[in-house]
C-alpha cells in the first residue's frame, strides 16, 4: 500500500483512494489521505543528516533537472488516477511513491507540482468524493492540470457543485466531462450554465498570464460520446453517430461559454 501521509479523516476515519491504471495497465490503488504540511513537518533533510549519513544516497546534492526525472518516474501513472471513497485499501503494486513527498520540505516543494500536475484525476462519483479529495490536499489543489468528472445525475445543484470545488485547481488545463453527466441534463444550455463560473475563471486567469503565450481555455474542455459496444448490429456507424453527436453538444456549449468570456 502507497499512503500519502497526513491525518485519516477526523470525521469519518475514512480514506480516499486513487487507483491508477488505464485500460491496458494493470490497475494499482493508492491511498491517498493527504500531503503533509510544510509547517508540519518538524524534520528537514539537514536533520536526517548525523551518524548515519553515510549510509544515504545525497539526493538532494544531484542537479534539479536530475531530480526532477527521478519525481516523474515516480510520482506519474500511464492513465487516469480514479479517486474514490471506500473503507478497505487494496495492496498496491505500482511503482508510484507519493510518500516521497514526505521526505522533508525541498522534496515536498520540488515534488507536490509533479504529482498533481503531471497526472490525470478522474472522479465518479460526484461532489463528496471531489470535495474530500480537495480537502484533504488543501493548498495542492492549485497544481491540478487535468481532471475527468462523470456521475450519473440530472442534480443540477450537484453538477454546478462539482464545477464549483474545480475552482480551487488554478491551473486546470483539461476538463473531461464524462457521458453519463453531461447526457443526464436537458441541453447545452443548462451544461453550459453549470460550468459558466469555471470556464470564466480560468480564462480570467489564463488572461493574466502575460509571460505565457495566450490559448482558449476551452480547448481543454472535452465531451465524450458514449462507446457503443462492438459486438452490437451496426455498431461502426451507431458509434460513428455518437461521436458525431458529443462533437455538436460540446461546440453548442463552448459557443454558449465563449459569448460570456470578456
Amino acid at each position: 500500500m502507497i499512503n500519502i501521509p497526513h491525518g485519516a479523516f477526523a470525521a469519518e476515519q475514512s480514506q480516499i483512494t486513487v487507483t491508477s491504471g488505464s485500460a491496458t495497465s494493470s490497475k494499482a490503488t493508492v491511498s491517498a489521505q493527504g500531503l503533509p504540511s510544510i509547517a508540519g513537518m518538524m524534520t528537514s533533510s539537514s536533520d536526517r543528516a548525523g551518524a548515519n549519513e553515510e549510509k544515504h544516497f545525497p539526493f538532494l546534492q544531484l542537479p534539479a533537472e536530475l531530480r526532477l526525472l527521478v519525481y516523474e518516474h515516480l510520482l506519474v501513472a500511464e492513465g487516469l488516477w480514479r479517486v474514490h471513497r471506500r473503507g478497505n485499501v487494496n495492496r498496491n503494486t505500482s511503482r508510484l511513491y507519493p510518500n516521497i513527498t514526505a521526505t522533508c520540505k525541498i522534496v515536498y516543494r520540488e515534488a507536490t507540482p509533479i504529482l498533481y500536475g503531471h497526472n490525470e484525476f478522474k472522479f465518479d462519483r460526484g461532489t463528496r468524493e471531489l470535495g474530500s479529495f480537495m480537502n484533504e490536499i488543501s493548498e495542492s489543489a492549485q497544481y491540478v492540470s487535468a481532471a475527468r468528472v462523470d456521475h450519473m445525475s440530472d442534480n443540477r445543484k450537484q453538477t454546478k457543485a462539482i464545477f464549483v470545488l474545480l475552482k480551487k485547481c488554478k491551473a486546470l488545463s483539461k476538463l473531461t466531462v464524462g457521458y453519463s453527466l453531461w447526457h443526464s441534463h436537458a441541453g447545452p444550455e443548462a451544461v453550459a450554465k453549470s460550468l459558466g463560473p469555471l470556464a470564466r475563471l480560468l480564462h480570467k486567469n489564463q488572461q493574466k498570464k502575460q509571460d505565457l503565450k495566450a490559448r482558449d481555455v476551452l480547448d481543454g474542455l472535452h465531451f465524450p460520446g458514449v462507446q457503443v459496444h462492438r459486438d452490437l448490429r451496426d455498431a461502426v456507424a451507431r458509434q460513428a453517430e455518437e461521436v458525431n453527436r458529443a462533437a455538436a453538444f460540446e461546440k453548442a456549449v463552448k459557443d454558449l461559454l465563449r459569448a460570456t468570456f470578456k
